[in-house]
C-alpha cells in the first residue's frame, strides 16, 4: 500500500516535471524572438517606448505565475492520475467527427471560392489574397455565408488532430485513413485559396504539443526523452511549415512580376524598418530569392515589438473591446441582431495591424493593464488544460491544451485567437460525445 502510494506520488511529480517544461519553452521562444529581433538580419528596428517594453516584458512575467501556480493547484489536487487506458472506440469515433467536419469547411470555402467569386482552380493563393484585401479596403467585398461557415468549420480540425495525436496508439486503421484524407482536403484549400501559413502552422504545433503532452504509464513516462529522432521528425515539419511562409512570399513577387529588392524595400517602409544599401545588395544575383524569403521571415516574426510601440503611440487611440481578436463574432452579431460592433482595423490602426504581439492585440481590446495579466489568464488556462491533457483525461480541457499552448508559443508574434477561438468551442463536443458514445 505504501509503495503503490508512493510510485502514485512519483508519478504526479514527474508530470508535473514534463507539464512545468512547456513554461519554460514558451518563455524561451518569446524571449528569443525579443533578441532576434536586435539582430540587424536585414534592417534595424526603430527603438521602442518605456511603456511598451513594460507591458511587452510584463507578459510573459505573469504567464509563469498563472501556469506554475495552475499546474501545481492540479498536482495537489491528483491523488491518482487518472487510467491512460480505456475510451478507444470513442477516441476514434469522435477524431472521425472533428476531422469531417474541419474537411466539409474545407469544401465550403473552396465552392466559395473558385465557383461562386469566379476564381476558378488556375489563380494563385497571393493574388486571391490581392484582391480581398484590395476589396476590402475599398469597401467593395461582400461577406459570404458559405465561406464563414467554412471558416467556422475548419478549426474543428484542431481537437481532432490532438485526440489523433495524443492518442495514436488508439487509432484504428479506417479512422487513420479519414484523418488523411481530410488533412489533403485541408491542404488543398488552405494552399490554393488562403495561403495557409498560420492556420496551418499552428496545427502542426498544435500536433507537437500533443505528442509531448501524450498520456502515459510511469514506465513510459521514465522512458520519454527528446530522442534524435523525435528532434528530426520535429525539425522536418518546422521546415515544411516554414516553406509554406516562403512559398507565399515569392509568390507575390513573382505574381506581380516585381523586383525582390523593391518588394522589400516597400514592406520595411510600411513597417518602420530601416534598411541599408549592403541588405539591399544581397537580393541581386542566384540566392536573391533566398535571401528574400530569410529576409521576410525574420521581419515578420520580429515586427511585432514595432508595430505595437506605433499604436501605444497614438495619442487618441479607439480600442476594440473583443472586436479586433474576435472579429468573427462581432461579423456574427452585427449580421443576425443588426449591432455595430465590427472594429474597422483599416480606420483605427496606423496599419492593418496584424503582427501585433499577442499582448499588443490585448491592448488594441482592452488596453495596458489586461494586455500585461492577459499572460496570467491564458497561463492559468494553459497549465490547468495541459495537465488534465498529460495527466490522461479524456475531455474538452485535455483537448484545449495545446490550442492554449500554442497560442501561448506565437505570443511574440501575433495573436492566434482570430484564427483559433473555434477550435476551442469545437472542444466542447467532447464530453457530449464521450457520454454518448460511452467508455467502450
Amino acid at each position: 500500500m505504501i509503495n503503490a502510494a508512493s510510485s502514485a506520488r512519483e508519478h504526479v511529480r514527474q508530470l508535473g516535471k514534463r507539464c512545468r517544461l512547456q513554461a519554460q519553452w514558451v518563455v524561451g521562444v518569446y524571449l528569443g524572438i525579443l533578441l532576434l529581433g536586435q539582430i540587424p538580419v536585414a534592417g534595424h528596428w526603430y527603438d521602442a517606448s518605456s511603456k511598451t517594453w513594460v507591458i511587452i516584458l510584463g507578459w510573459p512575467i505573469t504567464f509563469v505565475i498563472g501556469y506554475l501556480a495552475a499546474v501545481n493547484l492540479q498536482m495537489r489536487r491528483t491523488i491518482v492520475p487518472p487510467s491512460t487506458e480505456g475510451g478507444a472506440y470513442a477516441v476514434n469515433i469522435a477524431t472521425q467527427i472533428f476531422v469531417i467536419i474541419g474537411a466539409l469547411g474545407a469544401l465550403a470555402v473552396v465552392y466559395d471560392f473558385a465557383v461562386l467569386r469566379n476564381y476558378g482552380f488556375n489563380t494563385s493563393a497571393a493574388r486571391i489574397r490581392f484582391e480581398e484585401v484590395v476589396a476590402s479596403i475599398q469597401g467593395l467585398s461582400t461577406d459570404s455565408p458559405i465561406s464563414g461557415a467554412g471558416r467556422l468549420a475548419i478549426p474543428a480540425f484542431v481537437p481532432g488532430i490532438v485526440l489523433a495525436v495524443s492518442r495514436w496508439r488508439e487509432l484504428t486503421r479506417p479512422t487513420m485513413a479519414i484523418v488523411g484524407a481530410s488533412v489533403l482536403i485541408l491542404l488543398l484549400e488552405q494552399l490554393r485559396f488562403e495561403g495557409g501559413r498560420f492556420f496551418l502552422t499552428a496545427l502542426g504545433l498544435c500536433g507537437v504539443v500533443s505528442a509531448l503532452l501524450s498520456p502515459a504509464t510511469p514506465g513510459q513516462l521514465r522512458a520519454f526523452r527528446m530522442k534524435p529522432g523525435l528532434i528530426i521528425r520535429i525539425a522536418l515539419l518546422g521546415t515544411l511549415l516554414l516553406s509554406f511562409f516562403v512559398y507565399v512570399f515569392v509568390a507575390r513577387v513573382l505574381d506581380r512580376e516585381g523586383f525582390f529588392w523593391s518588394s522589400f524595400v516597400g514592406y520595411a517602409n510600411n513597417f518602420y524598418l530601416d534598411v541599408d544599401r549592403t541588405s539591399i545588395q544581397r537580393f541581386d544575383g542566384m540566392l536573391g530569392p533566398l535571401w528574400f524569403s530569410v529576409s521576410m521571415l525574420w521581419m515578420y516574426i520580429t515586427q511585432g515589438l514595432s508595430e505595437f510601440d506605433q499604436i501605444i503611440s497614438l495619442t487618441h487611440f479607439n480600442h476594440a473591446y473583443g472586436g479586433y481578436q474576435f472579429v468573427q463574432l462581432t461579423q456574427i452579431s452585427d449580421l443576425i441582431f443588426g449591432t455595430d460592433l465590427y472594429y474597422n482595423r483599416f480606420i483605427n490602426l496606423p496599419r492593418s495591424g496584424t503582427y501585433i504581439t499577442l499582448p499588443g492585440c490585448f491592448y488594441v481590446d482592452f488596453g495596458a493593464v489586461p494586455a500585461i495579466f492577459s499572460g496570467a489568464v491564458l497561463g492559468a488556462l494553459a497549465g490547468k488544460s495541459a495537465w488534465a491533457l498529460i495527466s490522461g483525461q479524456l475531455d474538452a480541457w485535455a483537448l484545449t491544451g495545446p490550442i492554449f499552448l500554442t497560442i501561448s508559443y506565437f505570443a511574440g508574434v501575433i495573436s492566434l485567437f482570430t484564427n483559433l477561438w473555434p477550435a476551442l468551442l469545437w472542444c466542447l463536443l467532447m464530453p457530449m460525445l464521450q457520454s454518448q458514445l460511452g467508455r467502450k
